[in-house]
Formats: C-alpha cells, structure tokens, sequence
C-alpha cells in the first residue's frame, strides 16, 4: 500500500479505534430489545477493528495482530468498571471480543497465498498493483459504494429469506447480518477486481514494482531508471489461465475438489468446537458448576463457526488451485503440455503447443535442454 492509501487505513484505524473506546465507555449505554444482539455487536466492532488494524501495518505476524488487540479489549472490558462510567465488567462480552478477533485473525490467515518460487514474484506484483490501488481516490469512493449497494441488497435477501424460510425471532439482528456480510462481500469484490486490473496494467506496460515508471526491458535483469529498483524479466509474466484450455478440468474442479475442502473443513471446524466443549465439560467437572451458556453466546458461537468453516473451505479451495499452479515451469498451466526441453530466456520461456509464456522454475534447470536462446 502507497503511501496516501496507507495514511487513511491508519486514520481509519484510529477512527475506528475511538469509536470502540467511546461505544463501550459511554455512561449508562442501553439497547433496546428489538436491536441486534450486544454480543455480536462486541464481536463485529473487535472483528472490524482487527482487520483495520491488521491493514494499517502497525504489526507483520497475525499472531501479534491477535495479542495486542486481545489485549486491548481485555483493558477496554476491565476499564468499564471504574465509577466514571457506570458500567460493569462482562466475562460474556469479553468472550464475544475474542470470538471477533479470533475468527478475523482466521480469515486473514485463510486469505493468505501460499509461498512458492514464482509466487514471491507474483506477491509483488501483487502488493504493486494494492499500492497503485489504494493511492487513488476513485478505489475509496467505489469501496464505499460497493459496500452500501452491498448493504442494501443483503438486509434485503436476509429478511425475505428469513420470514420465508425461517421464524425469525428478531428480524433487525438478521437484517444487520445481512448487510454487514454483503457489505464486506462487495468491498473485497471491488478491491480484488481492481488488484486484478492494476495488476495486468503493470504487466502490460512494464511498469516498475515502486515507482510506477516505464521500463525499457532489455536483457534480463536490471534497474529502474527512475528509482533505482532492480527488476528481472520474469515479474512481468502474468500467471497463465488454469481454465482456458481444458473445461474438463473446471468441471472436475467444481464437482469434486469444492465438495471435499468444504467437508473437510466442516469435520476441522466442528473438531475444534468439540474440544471446546470438552474443555467446558473439564471445567464443569473440576469446579463442580454447570457452565450456562446464554442464547446469544450461542448464536455468536453459531455465527463464528459458519464463519471459519467458510473461510476455511476457501483456503482449501485456493491451495487446491495453488497446487495446479505450481507446475509452471515444468508443465504449461493453461493446455498441460510438458516443458521438457523448451529453452528459456531470462527465466521466461513460452510453451510451444498453446503460446503462453511461462516462468521456469530452478529445479527444472537440471534436466533442461541448452538451446541458443536460453544461452544468449
């Protein structure tokens, strides 16, 4: 992220930081019984506020990500005690502010691509393109746009669905479901759709991964004029379509691999809630007092779980579609053809049978043919 993109994320966390503060300290604060659930409000505030966090660059591991902000809200719970604010300490909204922090750390962790030899470069070419992205006014305002179409659409298809298919007990706590999923839904839509854009953008012009200036490419490796960045040929080959030539693969793709990672993360997920209730059941045992979970720790805990299940189907998915991927450079991505022997320059190469170039990878070199390109 540039540097104008990054400012307004950590205003933003800022912002979103004292609104926390203020939410939770404000003397005497009452919901009404219609609004949505206290505890998933506790949990969407610290889930929202993690990720702004975690944008904002302040920390580079998610599990220090997870400590400070699990240690702020530990500090945010404790504080409502003090006489000032005319406010009691709540284990239960406490939990609910682990339970937001723990399943975005989660998601995060599942959004993550795996690492690979061609997929450092792509990483920058990546983070490039979210520079050039976030510097840009137009991607706040078509943020903001999405997430309100998004907003509207989702309390839309959550109420009808709810009072068709369900007997929704409180319809305002499912409408601000619906709108913050679809909401979030529509703002990653927009920010993924643009990385894609910015990303074929420096491709296609040879742009430099700091700068953003023009580069006359020629030989192999060298440096920006501009800022002095070196560059090697192979960051500007796009990673070629897994679909394009053979739908057969699609299909298989769809019908089986998308089926199994989502039963394997049900059986994960729901193994983990096990030992949760394991661990209640210890304590139960050990202290001799039954543990009552109220309805809406449950409902949040339900809500949690969907949640991880679905980011976690996600990530099985995107390793599967990683794991296609990582042939380039022995096999073509896009028809399959074997590389075998096709020589290569400047770490790139192009696939005889479909014309698609290709980055080589190092351990192919071993077994490589020499041609005259590859040795110029």
């Amino acid at each position: 992220m540039g540097e104008r993109g990054l400012l307004v994320m950590r205003v933003l966390a800022l912002g979103g930081l004292l609104v926390t503060l203020v939410a939770t300290h404000w003397p005497r604060l009452q919901l009404s019984s219609e609004a949505p659930s206290d505890k998933v409000l506790h949990a969407i505030t610290y889930g929202f506020l993690t990720l702004l966090v975690w944008r904002a660059t302040w920390f580079a591991r998610l599990w220090q990500l997870g400590g400070a902000v699990v240690l702020l809200a530990s500090v945010d719970e404790w504080t409502q005690s003090l006489p000032p604010f005319f406010r009691h300490t709540s284990w239960n909204d406490w939990t609910a502010d682990l339970v937001g922090v723990a399943v975005c750390v989660f998601l995060l962790w599942c959004s993550m691509s795996a690492r690979g030899s061609t997929g450092e470069l792509r990483r920058a070419v990546r983070a490039a393109s979210e520079r050039r992205l976030f510097d840009r006014p137009f991607t706040w305002l078509a943020m903001v746009t999405s997430a309100a179409v998004g907003a509207l659409v989702g309390g839309a298809i959550s109420v009808t669905v709810s009072r068709l298919l369900l007997a929704d007990e409180r319809p305002l706590q499912t409408l601000f479901l619906g709108a913050v999923l679809f909401a979030a839904m529509g703002v990653d839509w927009t920010v993924r759709a643009g990385v894609r854009a910015m990303a074929k953008q420096i491709i296609k012009a040879r742009l430099c991964l700091q700068c953003g200036g023009a580069i006359d490419v020629v030989g192999e490796a060298g440096q920006c004029p501009d800022c002095g960045r070196s560059w090697v040929r192979q960051q500007w080959v796009a990673m070629p379509n897994l679909w394009s030539r053979d739908r057969g693969r699609l299909r298989r793709f769809l019908l089986w691999r998308i089926p199994r990672a989502a039963l394997i993360a049900f059986v994960v997920v729901g193994s983990l809630g096990m030992y949760v209730w394991a661990a209640l059941m210890l304590v139960d045992v050990w202290f001799g007092q039954r543990i009552a979970v109220p309805g809406d720790m449950r409902d949040l805990f339900a809500y949690a779980y969907a949640l991880a299940w679905i980011g976690l189907t996600i990530r099985l998915v995107r390793s599967a579609v990683a794991s296609k991927q990582a042939i380039e450079g022995l096999e073509c991505v896009s028809c399959g053809h074997l590389l075998r022997g096709v020589g290569v320059r400047g770490g790139v190469g192009v696939c005889p049978e479909c014309g698609v170039e290709f980055i080589a990878r190092p351990e192919a070199d071993a077994w490589r043919v020499p041609t005259p390109s590859s040795t110029a």
